[in-house]
């Protein structure tokens, strides 16, 4: 059963007002990108309660995953993963955008071929390992073992 939900509230984190991430893009709720890069944040004058950031999450997470398991570049590899390998590949293109889960051509014919240490590997050999660490490294240990046990503890009960 999927984790997805929970595993990018801890990732993300909830904030209730607009705020720039770490590429200074507008963001509110959990990970909820607003425009573009620099907007001033007055722009938004609007909070997002946790419960809605939380159905935008589900949404979303939804629309990705349909589109991840019907695009030729990526149903293949979708296809060879248990539920918790799709939550990561899910989870990065939250994070990256589709298009950014897309340019991990080796990690995604490593996960089509089902050489989890070679797609775990590829994840980490990445600007987006240089740039969040300790959750790409989290995401790839899910990768490589097929288990949420990298999450243990981690998520809300």
């Amino acid at each position: 059963m999927s984790q997805i939900d929970d595993i990018l509230y801890f990732e993300e984190g909830y904030r209730r007002s607009a705020y720039y991430d770490s590429l200074s893009y507008p963001t509110i709720g959990i990970g909820k990108k607003l425009g573009p890069q620099y907007t001033p944040l007055d722009v938004y004058q609007f909070d997002v309660p946790v419960d809605v950031a939380k159905a935008w999450v589900s949404d979303d997470c939804l629309q990705i995953a349909n589109l991840i398991a019907n695009d030729q570049r990526t149903a293949g590899a979708w296809s060879h993963c248990n539920d918790a390998r799709q939550d990561m590949m899910v989870a990065m293109a939250y994070q990256l955008g589709f298009g950014g889960l897309c340019k991990f051509k080796k990690t995604l014919n490593a996960i089509e071929n089902e050489n989890w240490q070679e797609a775990h590997d590829q994840m980490l050999d990445s600007l987006w390992h240089k740039q969040t660490p300790e959750r790409c490294e989290r995401e790839a240990n899910v990768m490589l073992h097929g288990t949420y046990d990298t999450y243990d503890g981690l998520l809300a009960a």
